[in-house]
């Protein structure tokens, strides 16, 4: 027996209520724990509320979408072979590149020069490139995306304009890392509040945000595409990080450019999920 039509903005907010919910129901007390995160029980919680926006997403897969939808929910977040040796390669090199491309900027401009201290140390211990890479997925990727671009994305897609349904969803996104600022130990507690880095943070889930919409839909809608570009995205920053401030700023300029180029496409394209796919109604599955 079919369900009532669930619209959009009910499907966003009930999405939007599980993501936050989850995760800030575990960081809030971790904040409140006033200690290192790298200690128990702070560690846990730090870790279980990360998986908010993926858990979210799961259950709202589940509860508006039929065995058939479900099942190619799982397969787009696994399969590779949608994506492309052309696109993956781009994947990969794209936020190093970005990356490498800002501190040779800082530096042609009179900036300080970056020390690559992290990547020195990475190249002498390659077991660590090895951990970097299993935590790195599984922190952010995998507890992420099934979530933002995996249910989030097509629901805001299917209602708004690309350019808004993005820049949305980036704005969502980047107010889901808020607790993180509070809690001692985490990279965002490093960057301070109401600093350059703090705002340079706040602002990059931003033009991030339509990069992963550009090739989730250049490929059909893969899953694991933005799984992969979260990963390469924040691999390079555990390489790179701490930039300089000028370093940040510029990088935060070149995403720019790369979102309007982004969005410029999508709007181009418009690219669109068949209405089943899209919360246009609900089945019980």
């Amino acid at each position: 027996m079919l369900r009532k039509p669930v619209s959009a903005p009910a499907l966003i907010t009930t999405f939007l209520l599980l993501a936050y919910g989850i995760s800030w129901s575990f960081w809030i007390p971790a904040a409140l724990l006033n200690q290192n995160v790298s200690l128990f029980p702070g560690v846990l919680l730090l870790f279980l509320g990360g998986f908010g926006p993926s858990l979210a997403g799961i259950i709202m897969v589940y509860r508006t979408k039929d065995l058939a939808e479900r099942l190619d929910f799982w397969r787009r977040t696994v399969d590779i072979r949608q994506i492309g040796v052309r696109v993956l390669l781009g994947i990969l090199t794209l936020f190093p590149l970005v990356g490498l491309g800002a501190t040779a900027i800082s530096l042609l401009v009179g900036g300080p020069p970056h020390d690559y201290a992290a990547l020195q140390q990475a190249a002498a211990k390659p077991g660590l490139l090895a951990i970097m890479l299993l935590g790195g997925l599984i922190s952010g990727p995998v507890s992420e995306e099934l979530g933002w671009r995996g249910f989030a994305l097509d629901i805001l897609n299917n209602r708004l304009k690309p350019f808004l349904a993005t820049i949305m969803l980036g704005l969502f996104w980047s107010v889901w890392h808020l607790p993180l600022f509070f809690i001692q130990g985490t990279t965002q507690q490093g960057l301070g509040i109401n600093t350059l880095n703090f705002w340079l943070f706040v602002i990059n889930p931003i033009p991030l945000s339509a990069l992963f919409a550009r090739v989730y839909y250049q490929t059909g809608h893969s899953i694991l595409s933005s799984i992969l570009m979260h990963l390469s995205f924040n691999f390079t920053a555990g390489l790179l990080y701490p930039l300089s401030p000028q370093a940040g700023f510029i990088q935060t300029g070149l995403l720019m450019v790369l979102m309007a180029l982004a969005l410029a496409d999508l709007c181009h394209r418009q690219f669109r999920l068949p209405a089943r796919y899209a919360g246009k109604g609900t089945n019980p599955g």
